[in-house]
């Protein structure tokens, strides 16, 4: 009998179906942004500084601890200024950076305490308003640093270790490097067939 007939209409109730709207209420529904409070939150814009080992510089981490010593006491004869401060007045030393000839020829006027001679470096790319032209006057002047062939200094370079090494040699003079090493036994280096032949014996000098 057509009264008898039950559609799929009839079998299941529109009142009894779930839908997946249903199964999940908006109200119980946590988002990313509810499941982390941002006052409980340390995000990667505002990461957490490791400790500096050096007294006076705020950025030496603890991988330089065999460095901090020697810059702070460098620092505290005014030898070593750093470069600027942080926002909250912090001293930078950025340990990691290259160092220029210009910067070197500072550090060896002031360990050595050399004489200023601006008007005796000669070098044609160092102006007299330079901040560094009596540093580079006082190196040149004692030998301990020399310019290239075509008479400039080329102080914006990155000195490289070996001319570093050269340049504390000749800062040091013969006699003294004579008294330093008397007695020492060679140092023998891996890389020896790297260095240059001019750098060489005052190399294995200083190593000494």
């Amino acid at each position: 009998k057509p009264e008898d007939v039950t559609t799929p209409e009839d079998e299941t109730k529109p009142e009894d179906v779930t839908t997946p709207e249903d199964e999940t209420k908006p109200e119980d529904v946590t988002t990313p942004e509810d499941t982390t409070n941002p006052e409980d939150t340390t995000t990667p814009d505002a990461p957490v500084a490791a400790p500096s080992v050096s007294e006076t510089f705020v950025d030496v981490p603890a991988t330089y601890d065999w460095a901090a010593e020697a810059i702070d006491r460098l620092a505290a004869k005014g030898i070593l200024s750093g470069k600027g401060e942080t926002a909250t007045g912090g001293k930078v030393f950025d340990p990691a950076s290259a160092v220029t000839r210009n910067e070197t020829a500072k550090l060896v006027a002031h360990i050595f305490e050399l004489e200023a001679a601006m008007e005796q470096h000669g070098m044609t790319d160092v102006h007299d308003s330079h901040w560094a032209t009596d540093y580079v006057g006082s190196v040149v002047k004692s030998g301990a640093m020399t310019g290239y062939p075509d008479g400039t200094f080329r102080g914006d370079n990155n000195i490289t270790r070996e001319e570093v090494a050269v340049t504390l040699a000749r800062a040091l003079g013969n006699e003294i490097l004579s008294t330093l090493t008397e007695g020492k036994a060679d140092v023998e280096f891996k890389d020896a067939g790297d260095i240059s032949d001019w750098a060489f014996d005052l190399i294995k000098l200083l190593a000494k």
